[in-house]
């Protein structure tokens, strides 16, 4: 599945490194992922969920409360790790919003919800391994078990629609159904 890019021409080229270093940034991405959500355009609410996901986890890892492997958003768009990975030489430079492991958490709710809801489920896993380290270090258990019922939920889905999608055998899924059924160790009905 190719990802969604919901910049407006030439975005990612007209601006500088300074824009990704404001904490009103991801405000500006919060709003436009509510008006994408009012239209229905969950795919592309996703990703801007996604960009305040990442400008969190970059506040998160400068002040060394997260590892972040900027792979993770390649499930969502390319552009999100290439974005962060090429701000990597400004660290030091991020203006400091007060985000915090709760903020994350809570960012990468709203983000899978928008992800289920365009059926985009082969990225959520990969977007709550980001936080998953961080609730098991801190013993956060309650946690831990909304985010593997979220997990839990968003594989069945996957595996109902499979069941759908399967007249004639597991060549007629789509690529990123049988990613997600690899993923669950190849389990076949």
């Amino acid at each position: 599945m190719r990802p969604i890019d919901v910049s407006p021409s030439g975005h990612y080229a007209s601006c500088s490194g300074e824009w990704h270093l404001s904490p009103s940034f991801a405000q500006s991405f919060d709003t436009l992922a509510q008006l994408y959500e009012q239209d229905r355009w969950f795919a592309e609410a996703s990703v801007c969920h996604a960009h305040s996901v990442a400008i969190i986890a970059r506040e998160l890892e400068e002040k060394k409360e997260l590892e972040v492997d900027w792979r993770v958003f390649n499930w969502i768009n390319n552009r999100i790790a290439e974005t962060e990975q090429s701000l990597g030489e400004d660290a030091g430079n991020v203006q400091p919003a007060g985000f915090t492991t709760e903020t994350l958490g809570a960012k990468i709710d709203k983000t899978a919800a928008a992800l289920m809801l365009a059926e985009r489920f082969e990225a959520v896993g990969p977007l709550y391994r980001l936080v998953v380290p961080v609730l098991e270090e801190n013993m956060n258990f309650t946690s831990l078990v909304i985010v593997y019922a979220e997990l839990q939920q968003t594989y069945s889905r996957a595996a109902e629609l499979r069941g759908n999608l399967e007249p004639d055998g597991p060549s007629q899924l789509p690529r990123s159904a049988t990613h997600i059924l690899d993923m669950m160790g190849g389990v076949r009905n």
